[in-house]
């Protein structure tokens, strides 16, 4: 009988063969590997292009404290582009990288005379992958961390020491220890927040000509301020609480932040503009443009005593659906629009005023200038170009005041109105030749009358809810509230632009008197409110 013939074969490894049907398994591994670095990659373009240097480790996390919904309403452009830098382009590169080292692998393999070479290929190959992948994991990641101020970020969250003093509570000047008396009479408030809009924009050298050049015969009946940007109020939400409540805005990481209600809610503790109002018998209304959670916004004016808050839900069930494209752009309804609806409430409001007698804190907010895809500001126009926009935007605005000062709407009314914060990216502007034509960028920063001459041109958005307050009458003790100095009094010692930067670097470091203003209860803010509810208004 034959003796068989001994197989010396070693079978081979499974990354040799496909019998077994996982062939794939290598690749997929590969390609996730790849995959991760490239999605971070592609996050820094994608917040490079839409926000600029605004975007920030510590934005993000703001954002992520209200959800995916923080960034709904955005035109279908700012979404389609995530999707492609932060999904498809990744997948697409990792795939390819993947098989391309499966084939040079292959390649290798093929080459070897037996079992024994193609292993020790494949173990020589495994480290090279990985130290690949660590350093490019590595690399990438560095770069992101300090393109968006992650360092920054961690010294916002990181207490290195219990005995470090909370900085916050030294120096944040909070209105329920302030004496703030109300006037006899008292003045109603209109305050417009233009979204992005800057003083550059008046500047002929860049786009060829003044593009707020229809705002001119307003601007001589009024007072043009310096507004400088200091700490975090570089977006929307945080420049509006900057201006209304005196202090930064910044992510609370984790903290309960939930109203009565069960809904988020923004620095509900803290004593705001709207709140101090309410206090003294205002009727507040906010009306913006875009969705009731764009950049959290909603989980603000929800929570501070406003009557009425009216965003783009608001809107879409009253006559303004997104199938009539001649009165929504891509962020919301066009600046022209807005402008028109809060015409309308003012004169409302003023009629309420002769019946009542109630004074009232009217707040309109527009968005077409924001970025990364500006709109046409009204009806029934083509998509723009953005100096289009920024002049469309810039005639609605003069129409606006010069309307409702010739038909008697701004008697006994103080108008204030503020670019929200400086742009940050937009289509059609190369913002590296912007910074650098512009290194002292400010937002526009404007009051409208000649009765009251403020004492100082230089002020911050956390000036902005003294100095209100003071426009309308209010006796402020100390003339200080927040973070914030009066424009109206006179400060010897006021701090330069650098020593706000200071200022408000130590004041965004941890604090409990910062994370109390976010608390669900607290018996010093009921007890300043006294008998006024909260109104939660439907938005």
């Amino acid at each position: 009988m034959k003796k068989r013939k001994k197989n010396n074969r070693q079978a081979a490894p499974f990354f040799a063969r496909n019998t077994d049907g996982m062939a794939w398994l290598p690749v997929a591994y590969g390609s996730l590997a790849y995959f991760l670095p490239f999605v971070f990659y592609g996050f820094k373009l994608w917040m490079d292009e839409n926000f600029g240097g605004a975007g920030t480790v510590e934005m993000i996390a703001v954002f992520l404290m209200f959800g995916p919904s923080a960034l709904a309403g955005g035109p279908s452009e700012f979404i389609i582009n995530g999707v492609i830098l932060m999904v498809l382009w990744p997948l697409a590169i990792s795939l390819l990288a993947s098989g391309l080292d499966q084939w040079l692998l292959w390649l290798f393999k093929k080459a070897a005379s037996n079992a024994s070479e193609i292993k020790k290929i494949y173990q020589r190959y495994k480290i090279i992958k990985s130290v690949v992948v660590v350093g490019w994991f590595v690399l990438v990641g560095s770069i992101l961390w300090h393109a968006l101020n992650g360092n920054e970020f961690v010294k916002m969250h990181n207490k290195s020491s219990a005995d470090q003093p909370d900085y916050f509570q030294q120096h944040y000047v909070d209105p329920k220890n302030i004496a703030i008396t109300p006037p006899a009479r008292k003045k109603n408030l209109v305050l417009v927040y233009v979204e992005s809009l800057e003083d550059n924009f008046k500047d002929p050298a860049f786009f060829g000509r003044n593009l707020m050049a229809s705002m001119k015969p307003m601007e001589q009946k009024g007072f043009l301020f310096n507004l400088h940007t200091a700490g975090t109020a570089v977006e929307t939400l945080p420049g509006h609480v900057a201006s209304q409540c005196g202090l930064p805005l910044k992510s609370t990481f984790f903290t309960n932040i939930d109203n009565a209600r069960g809904e988020p809610a923004v620095l509900q503790n803290a004593i705001c503009l709207s709140d101090i109002l309410a206090k003294h018998g205002y009727y507040n209304v906010f009306m913006q443009a875009a969705t009731r959670y764009t950049g959290g916004i909603g989980y603000f004016y929800g929570n501070h005593h406003f009557n009425e808050a009216k965003s783009l839900e608001y809107w879409q069930t009253h006559g303004y659906g997104i199938g009539e494209s001649d009165k929504k752009g891509p962020w919301g309804l066009f600046d022209k629009v807005i402008f028109d609806e809060g015409y309308k409430k003012l004169q409302a409001l003023q009629a309420q005023r002769q019946n009542t007698d109630q004074p009232f804190f009217l707040i309109i907010a527009t968005i077409d200038i924001h970025a990364p895809v500006a709109s046409p500001c009204t009806r029934g126009q083509q998509p723009q170009q953005f100096d289009q926009v920024v002049e469309c935007t810039s005639l609605a605005i003069a129409q606006f005041v010069a309307d409702a000062d010739k038909n008697g709407l701004l008697k006994n009314t103080e108008l204030y109105m503020m670019g929200d914060h400086r742009i940050v990216s937009v289509s059609g502007v190369d913002m590296e030749k912007w910074n650098k034509a512009y290194p002292k960028r400010e937002p526009y920063s404007f009051l409208y009358g000649k009765d009251i001459t403020p004492k100082r041109r230089d002020i911050t958005h956390y000036d902005v809810l003294p100095t209100l307050l003071e426009l309308l009458g209010f006796s402020v003790a100390g003339h200080r509230l927040g973070f914030g100095y009066s424009a109206l009094a006179e400060f010897p010692n006021y701090p330069s632009l650098d020593q706000w930067h200071s200022i408000m670097a130590q004041a965004a470091e941890p604090s409990t008197k910062y994370l109390s203003l976010w608390g669900l209860s607290d018996a010093s803010f009921k007890q300043y409110m006294g008998n006024v509810q909260e109104p939660y208004p439907e938005q």
